[in-house]
Order: C-alpha cells, then sequence, then structure tokens
C-alpha cells in the first residue's frame, strides 16, 4: 500500500518527499514510521548527527538506543484523516477502533476468511483513546489469581506481544521491572507476589537485596525487590495501528467518524426486503447512516455500557470514568531510571501503584495517580461532560458504585501531590 508523506513549506503548503518502500529516505539517515497512513511531519533534516537531530527537533524524532546506529523513530505523528468507505453490509460488524476492537477484526478475518468485516470508529482516527493513554507496559503476569482467565491471558499474551513485534519490526525494549519494598511490613506481599509469579509460569523471576537492586537501578533504594526481566514496553497505538493495517490486507473494510447510536433489528418485512433476511441487524449512526450486519461485536472501552445498553442488553456493569496523571522526568534527568520501577501493592486499593515507566520516546513517566473524572475521554484537569456528569450523580449510579466510589474519595489527597 502507497503512503504520501509530507511536510509544511514556510507558506505552510505541503512538499511531498520520496518514499523507498516502507522507509522516507534521506542521505546518511533512515527514519521508520508506520507506512500505511499518510503523516504530516512538520520538518525534516539532514544532518546524519543524531544528537543534533534529536536537539533539534526533539518534539518530532527520537534515538532509540536499541536499533542501530543512525535510525530515528518518529515520536509525535499527526496523521490526516482517512476516510476510508465501510460496507452498507457485512457478515460481521466489530464497533469500536481501538486496540482491543482490532485485534478481535484482525484474528476473526484471519480465521473466517470467506465473511466479509467492518471495523466502526467514532473517531476520525483509530486508537485514540484507552489504547494510547497508558504506562505502555507489557506486563508478564505478575499480579493475578492463578489459573484465572487473566492470568493465564497475560502470561500468553505477552509473549505473543513480543513475537507480533518481532515479525512486524514494530519497536519495543525488554527493560525489566523491579517491584521493590521500602519497609520490611511490604517483605511478606513481596514474596506472596513472588510465589503467585512462579505459580503462573512467569520467567526468570528473582527476589534480589537491596546489593544487587542498585545494580539494576543505580538510583533507586529498596530492601529488597521482586526482578521481573521479561516486562517490556511498547507503543500500543502503534501496535494497534499495524492491526489496522493486517486487517485492511486481509481484505477488512474501516469506517471512522462512525459514533453507533442505536443497534437493533432490521424494520422491513421478509416480503419487502431480501436484505432484512441475510443482514438483519442494522447500527445506525449519530450522522444517519446505517450499516448492515449478521453480527455484531462491540468493543467500546469507557463507552461499552452505553454500547450495551442500545443494543437492548444491560448496562451492567457501569462504567466508573477515572483519570490518571502522569509527571514526566526532565530529559537530563532521564539517565536515572533504566526500567520500569513499581511499589509493592497496596491491598486496600484495586491499583499497581504509582511507578516509573521509561517510554519508547525515550522519556519517563512517574504515575499515574486514580482522580474521578468528569468526562470519560477527560484528559484535563477541567473536562466536563454534562451526561458523564448527570450518570455520575444518579442515585442508582453511586449505588452501583459506591465500593469504587469511596476508594476515589480515599485517594482524592493524591491528586493534589
Amino acid at each position: 500500500m502507497t503512503m504520501n508523506l509530507f511536510r509544511l513549506s514556510s507558506k505552510n503548503k505541503p512538499v511531498a518527499l520520496v518514499i523507498v518502500n516502507r522507509a522516507l529516505s534521506l542521505p546518511l539517515l533512515d527514519i521508520l514510521f508506520p507506512s500505511f497512513f499518510r503523516i504530516c511531519w512538520c520538518s525534516y533534516t539532514v544532518d546524519y548527527r543524531i544528537d543534533r537531530v534529536c536537539e533539534r527537533f526533539s518534539s518530532q524524532v527520537s534515538y532509540l538506543p536499541i536499533m542501530r546506529p543512525a535510525v530515528l523513530v518518529l515520536k509525535r505523528l499527526r496523521f490526516t484523516q482517512i476516510r476510508l468507505q465501510h460496507r452498507s453490509a457485512c457478515d460481521v460488524a466489530v464497533v469500536g477502533g481501538g486496540i482491543v476492537g482490532l485485534a478481535s477484526a484482525r484474528e476473526l478475518i484471519l480465521r473466517h476468511p470467506n465473511l466479509t468485516f467492518t471495523l466502526l470508529e467514532k473517531e476520525k482516527e483509530l486508537a485514540l483513546h484507552q489504547t494510547g493513554h497508558n504506562s505502555g507496559v507489557i506486563h508478564s503476569g505478575i499480579y493475578y489469581t492463578p489459573g484465572s482467565l487473566k492470568a493465564r491471558l497475560c502470561v500468553r499474551g505477552a509473549s505473543l506481544a513480543y513475537s507480533y513485534c518481532d515479525q512486524k519490526n514494530i519497536p519495543y525494549r525488554k527493560c525489566g521491572k523491579l517491584i521493590v519494598a521500602v519497609e520490611r511490613e511490604e517483605i511478606p506481599r513481596l514474596k506472596a507476589l513472588y510465589e503467585r509469579g512462579l505459580k503462573n509460569n512467569v520467567k526468570e523471576l528473582s527476589i534480589i537485596d537491596a546489593r544487587a537492586i542498585r545494580e539494576r537501578e543505580p538510583y533507586c533504594r529498596g530492601i529488597m525487590a521482586l526482578d521481573s526481566p521479561h516486562t517490556g514496553i511498547v507503543d500500543w497505538r502503534l501496535v494497534s495501528l499495524t492491526y489496522a493495517k493486517d486487517f485492511q490486507e486481509a481484505g477488512g473494510s474501516v469506517g471512522t467518524g462512525f459514533e453507533a447510536s442505536d443497534i437493533a433489528m432490521a424494520t422491513e418485512s421478509p416480503a419487502s426486503s431480501t436484505e432484512g433476511l441475510k443482514f438483519p441487524l442494522v447500527i445506525r449512526s449519530s450522522k444517519g447512516e446505517e450499516v448492515r450486519c449478521r453480527f455484531v461485536l462491540t468493543c467500546g472501552g469507557l463507552y461499552s455500557d452505553r454500547l450495551s445498553e442500545i443494543s437492548g442488553c444491560s448496562p451492567e456493569p457501569r462504567i466508573v470514568p477515572f483519570r490518571g496523571d502522569y509527571l514526566v522526568l526532565k530529559p537530563e534527568k532521564n539517565y536515572l531510571i533504566k526500567g520500569n520501577i513499581y511499589p509493592v501493592p497496596d491491598p486496600r486499593f484495586p491499583f499497581l501503584g504509582v511507578h516509573f515507566t521509561p517510554r519508547m520516546d525515550g522519556s519517563v513517566w512517574l504515575g499515574p495517580n486514580a482522580v474521578l473524572a468528569f468526562k470519560r475521554e477527560g484528559y484535563k484537569l477541567y473536562d466536563f461532560n454534562a451526561k458523564d456528569f448527570t450518570d455520575a450523580l444518579s442515585f442508582r449510579y453511586i449505588c452501583l458504585s459506591v465500593c469504587f466510589l469511596s476508594v476515589c474519595l480515599s485517594l482524592i489527597h493524591y491528586s493534589s501531590q
């Protein structure tokens, strides 16, 4: 599939650049990027000295030491809107273009190549929300109850994620993770995590002492830690966009800007419409568009309960919107952190705790906290949506979520720190 790459000239007009295979070819410099979307890049350089390039265009590029010298990866890509024509009728429609929807659509079309598939996404681009708004960690499967579905899927999923990234040349780093105990009261919980990880078949787990902690993370202090070398980091949005490419290459259709407002049985009688017999379900958008299908799979992320409700099913369990805030280390301090550093989880709260996480762009994040949000996709402090706020205040909603809200209230003071 061909791709057009543009830079903006001084007159703010797009200037085309040359594309060779899947990379932009510049003198002495290769820049790798997803080659299946149109991309606007505000500037480029022919300077082959990596330190100068990163200093000059730090908002666009970053050097990844795990890759070969003179290779840069775009850090902030501005995707132009790609409005792909979706079919008006298909066998299977997947509602939701995040990582769950894209992975599900990809797997379904690979298993059932004789069926027609359409994926519908309400945003102009794919994988804009929870898929990219997270710590970007590939977890190894330490935390979950042995034998549970979550434990089995996490361990197997981590292995499959690494294999897929290798197959598709998606950058990742197996930088490992330390779960660090700083007080003696935490040691029994740390050892319990170690035993749990062994039962879950997590590879190469070990308990290390204070000296070994300093060897792994020179600026980290603790009395004991659980070392998980197979924990890694990746850009999950890039993984998701690669899923989208696989889906399209297998014959799948993607429709963006399609916000599902109703999922129902078609109203045509058998006498008036044969389409009503073959494609009995109709998905309507907020703009009046319709897609007919035989089966619907909803993967709506933060809107899963509402999609369930408009399809005639129960909206329970309700989504409780929380926002996580992060701090970012100054670039000159990134050397302080080599891998993921986590605290021992506090059993009173359903969170893993505030942690240090290196990112694929070279930055280091500290977070997240957990703050009740007044908008489901509200990433800023003052983001507000009247319907989301009303849902949060409804008596029935509070009754269903009283335990979760009590946790929220007990953690409010963290948001001010």
